[in-house]
């Protein structure tokens, strides 16, 4: 994957070896977005604010995990 800038707009560029799906982070926001609402932080005001942050939240999670996963590969670390 590539890294996020701080644009308005990211995209996620994967190596064509990779298979990816978009579900992983569809579902991780979901839940982040459920986690915002259980603790009172969304309203009709700034609804759309907290989807689009629970997205980046879990945009950033994947890239982050790519990168460790990468570098744990690089090291010949396992799991």
């Amino acid at each position: 994957m590539k890294h996020r800038d701080m644009s308005d707009e990211t995209r996620i560029q994967f190596r064509r070896s990779e298979i990816a799906e978009k579900d992983p982070v569809y579902t991780t926001a979901s839940i982040i977005y459920a986690a915002f609402i259980s603790q009172g932080l969304v309203n009709e005001d700034n609804q759309k604010e907290m989807m689009k942050k629970s997205v980046g939240q879990a945009i950033d999670l994947a890239l982050v995990t790519d990168m460790m996963v990468a570098t744990a590969g690089d090291r010949g670390s396992t799991f």
